[in-house]
């Protein structure tokens, strides 16, 4: 099962591979999907392929199926474009298509199987072959005949066990017997990946992953439903192919991680995990953790009653950036009552203060620490310890309170900044595609919360003209000096106040907003992203970067007991449910949110999200 760390790399690489929704794309740039299925006998299950791929985000989806069944499926649903003759229509539409899924409801009848194994020999034909999945009597079909896809690099085949074990003893040769016998099933589906060499989702307890090449296998264990009732498969088929086509189009907006070789620039110690990714690793666990979630929530519902169709109708309120951020911020383990907390990156030396407290705290929670283990007990005790420490400096001695504030905010920004430096790099590359009506005029940009103007390093250089609000007057001088160290960067003033009342800004007067840990600090959230909204032009974005209440209750329990202490601390929230605040802030022009952890930084601090919000 893919590991916390692994499991959230694999979203967030999905993630950058979804399409945004904007008001200026075209019907089909999401996807237009072919399922070739249904029979007669069979006609629900290119129904619910189809549907799940409609709401996972398809364009147009578009069935093939054999003549007698073309009525049934049609009148399920008008969106579904449906063709009577399977023969005669799919070579008319197959250039039209991005991906195809072969196999829901195909029967296995002679004649058709026989078209299917034309249709992919056109496929391999192809230039670029476009993605397909392969499933139910589609795998029967392959099992038959192996060599159709051997070699198809852009092919995904999804057996649960029993198909997978008929297939791999016509692959390998070895017996049913020997199959079973084999406990670690990741070796065999990294195999017949490798012989075929395709890619295989095997579906079970828990769905393993595997790419030729030697990819390490992964497996998705988030909880889905124990009950069994059939279409469930064909759900994943429709959304897999829905995935894989938009990771194979985005495949460079990966990021591979560093080898297990080399360190961390800011530690000098090896990295928490390693993982290159391929296409149909990221498409297969998105969607097998979407299907799996909206059955959860299903069963929650509906218990031993559920259906299939009643998954489907789950799948689009599932399909959100929230799902994804449960599973994120605290990911469940496939044992009881365990959790894998992120852990931080950076460690203090223990000749610093904050390093002795912690040995300090170690000593005392070490009993406590065999027993529960799984707890961050050293994290949350040196949190108690530091926070009581600074409450008392500010409640009896203001003066260096304030100094200290000053201080601790700064350093506490250089480290934010080598904690998440890739994910700001990323965002504030946004301002490049940032559209400028007069040519040769810079981009208009206004820094709510811009402190000692950490994120001066990140905006492009000769493009962009800030104007920085900033509540605390101190600040002017950090900023002055940070400046003068990002000359291409043009300052054009600092206004002294809060995010909540700029009023000097005219409406619709600037072509960008940007806030880094503000939203957590701001007193009034909602009235600061109305007035966000305010001075943004018709087009412009509000690019973020925030911490964010953690939905697990045990987690948000912490932050909730710690968050006054925080906010003496550095003046930042721990308990705001800040994409919350933002979907109702009537971005209209769309908003595409990142939910992600943030490793290096204090583990309450870690939810975070990324977005950008276009007026």
């Amino acid at each position: 099962m893919a590991m916390a760390p692994q499991h959230i790399q694999l979203l967030q690489s999905f993630r950058k591979v979804i399409p945004p929704l904007l008001f200026d794309t075209h019907k089909g740039e999401a996807g237009r999907i072919g399922v070739v299925g249904g029979s007669e006998e069979y006609t629900g299950a290119p129904i619910f392929a189809s549907m799940a791929a409609f709401r996972t985000g398809a364009d147009l989806v578009h069935v093939f199926c054999a003549k007698n069944a073309a009525i049934p499926i049609k009148s399920f649903s008008p969106d579904l474009i449906d063709s009577k003759s399977f023969s005669d229509d799919i070579g008319k539409w197959l250039p039209r298509l991005h991906a195809l899924v072969i196999g829901p409801g195909l029967g296995r009848d002679e004649n058709i199987l026989s078209n299917v194994e034309q249709l992919i020999g056109i496929l391999r034909k192809q230039e670029q072959p476009i993605p397909i999945v392969i499933d139910a009597d589609g795998l029967y079909l392959i099992t038959e005949k192996p060599h159709l896809i051997n070699n198809y690099e852009n092919c995904i085949l999804t057996p649960n066990i029993i198909e997978f074990e008929r297939l791999y003893e016509k692959v390998a040769g070895a017996k049913s017997e020997e199959i079973k016998k084999e406990d670690d099933k990741k070796k065999l589906v990294q195999k017949l990946a490798e012989a075929l060499h395709v890619n295989v989702l095997m579906k079970g307890h828990l769905d393993t992953i595997s790419s030729p090449n030697n990819q390490e296998p992964i497996q998705c264990g988030i909880e889905g439903s124990p009950r069994r009732c059939g279409g469930q498969g064909d759900l994943l088929a429709g959304a897999l192919a829905v995935s894989y086509y938009w990771a194979i189009k985005s495949r460079d907006k990966f990021e591979y991680q560093a080898s297990n070789s080399e360190k961390s620039s800011i530690t000098n110690e090896r990295p928490h995990y390693s993982l290159k990714l391929t296409p149909a690793q990221v498409a297969a666990y998105a969607a097998s953790t979407l299907v799996r979630t909206a059955s959860q929530a299903v069963f929650n519902k509906l218990g031993r009653a559920m259906i299939s169709a009643d998954v489907l109708k789950e799948i689009g309120p599932t399909n959100k950036p929230a799902i994804y951020f449960k599973s994120l911020v605290i990911f469940k383990m496939n044992k009881p009552n365990i959790y894998a907390f992120p852990q931080p990156i950076l460690t203090e030396e223990p000749s610093t203060l904050l390093g002795t407290i912690r040995n300090f705290v170690s000593n005392i929670i070490a009993p406590f620490q065999q027993e529960y283990r799984y707890w961050p007990w050293t994290k949350i005790g040196t949190v108690i310890v530091v926070c009581v420490g600074s409450y008392t400096l500010y409640k009896y001695l203001p003066g260096p309170y304030r100094r200290y504030y000053m201080s601790s905010t700064k350093n506490f920004s250089l480290r934010y900044n080598k904690a998440l430096h890739l994910e700001k790099e990323k965002l504030f590359d946004e301002l490049k595609y940032v559209k400028i009506r007069e040519e040769g005029r810079r981009l208009q940009v206004v820094e709510i919360g811009a402190a000692h103007g950490a994120n001066m390093q990140y905006y492009p250089p000769h493009l962009v003209e800030v104007i920085c609000v900033e509540p605390m007057r101190e600040f002017e001088k950090y900023l002055t000096q940070t400046l003068r160290q990002n000359p291409n960067v043009q300052c054009r003033e600092l206004l002294v106040g809060s995010a909540e009342n700029i009023s000097v800004i005219r409406d619709n007067q600037v072509d960008a907003v940007v806030s880094t840990l503000t939203l957590s600090c701001c007193k009034n959230i909602d009235q600061t992203l109305r007035e966000i909204r305010r001075i943004l032009k018709p087009g412009g974005v509000f690019l973020y970067m925030e911490n964010i209440r953690s939905p697990n209750i045990f987690f948000a329990a912490i932050q909730y007991l710690c968050s006054p202490i925080y906010k003496l601390l550095f003046g930042i929230s721990l308990t705001r449910n800040i994409p919350e605040h933002i979907e109702r802030a009537h971005f209209n022009g769309g908003i595409t949110q990142h939910i992600f952890i943030a490793h290096g930084i204090p583990f309450l601090l870690s939810p975070h999200v990324s977005g950008i919000a276009r007026k």
